[in-house]
């Protein structure tokens, strides 16, 4: 059967245009000073945000969002709630306690249970170098992926992923939950896609936009598999945590949304409403819309959470992370010639 899409990429306008764009994007991309020159964008980037994470480092910032996790695991050791600070809780020192101690939803605070119990700060190093790893591999992903081309978007954003290696915030995960779900749709692997952004939404609830580019795609195996990820973790969550922990979340969603930046919630609306257009005639295109709504649409996004702005390039990362694979998105314009090697 014939989607709209389908018609759309056989119009005769549409036609035209691929057939100029083709060579000409082939030509520049194999032209040696261009491929040099970007793989110097890259680079650079590279070398500005491990130059960035090793001043942070050396000059001794705490863990800032490592210490609230671990203080979020804490309170259920003691028996303290989850989303209530009381006057004996700990807390970071010389910073003012935040209204409900948490903006996560539940889901994070069960493996801290077993990292907060760890001796020392081990639990806090493992979710840093965990953290700090999904934000370098993200990274790295982008700008071999790309040839360097996403080194345009990096650079720019590197005190965002100074601060989101330094501080192990759980965006260096969604991040490179990001750029692997694309990876895995483009590939065909709708169900591991679908897996990934339901765990990705119960960790963070702003990734939900993905769920409209999959109702936009009608990957509907990847919803369905999303939605069954989301169901699994919730009921996980509530026998860890208590039945009620679910309704506390959703009394610091309606919380934090009136007291954040409300102008946000017209442009969650805007921006949902552009990725479901815009996604069903424009895979790419959609993702990217979706992923740049996730800090955007946020009522309480810090600096690090701009670092996720990067994950719009993913749809257009290359070899070697489709080798071997189909891609699944129909509106993509091969950049390859007819005759090249596919696997090079």
């Amino acid at each position: 059967m014939q989607t709209p899409h389908d018609a759309h990429a056989h119009s005769p306008v549409w036609r035209s245009v691929a057939q100029w764009a083709r060579p000409a994007t082939y030509g520049l991309s194999q032209r040696a000073t261009i491929r040099l020159f970007a793989a110097g964008i890259g680079s650079i980037a590279g070398v500005a945000v491990a130059s960035g994470v090793v001043w942070w480092c050396v000059n001794g910032f705490l863990a800032g969002d490592t210490l609230v996790y671990w203080f979020a695991g804490h309170r259920i050791l003691i028996g303290h709630e989850l989303y209530s600070m009381r006057p004996d809780d700990l807390w970071i020192p010389l910073v003012d306690p935040r209204p409900h101690g948490l903006y996560s939803p539940p889901l994070i605070a069960v493996p801290w249970i077993l990292l907060a119990s760890t001796p020392g700060n081990a639990g806090m190093i493992l979710w840093w170098l965990a953290m700090a790893f999904c934000a370098v591999w993200a990274i790295a992903a982008l700008l071999i992926g790309t040839r360097g081309w996403a080194g345009i978007l990096i650079l720019p954003l590197m005190p965002a992923f100074t601060l989101l290696i330094g501080v192990g915030n759980v965006d260096a995960a969604m991040l490179a939950g990001v750029v692997l779900s694309w990876m895995l749709t483009a590939t065909g692997q709708d169900r591991a896609a679908g897996f990934l952004v339901g765990l990705m939404v119960s960790l963070k609830l702003t990734p939900a936009v993905l769920v409209v580019w999959l109702v936009a795609t009608r990957r509907w195996q990847a919803l369905a598999a999303a939605a069954v990820t989301g169901l699994i973790l919730a009921g996980l969550v509530a026998v860890s945590l208590g039945p009620g922990i679910l309704a506390d979340y959703l009394g610091v969603v309606f919380s934090v949304s009136a007291s954040g930046r409300t102008w946000a919630l017209a442009i969650v609306a805007a921006g949902l409403l552009g990725v479901l257009l815009l996604g069903s005639q424009h895979e790419r295109l959609g993702f990217s819309l979706a992923i740049v709504m996730i800090p955007l649409g946020s009522p309480v996004a810090a600096i690090h959470s701009w670092a996720l702005l990067a994950g719009a390039a993913a749809p257009w990362t290359r070899q070697p992370y489709f080798r071997g694979g189909q891609r699944s998105s129909q509106d993509s314009v091969s950049t390859t010639s007819p005759g090249a090697d596919q696997g090079s």
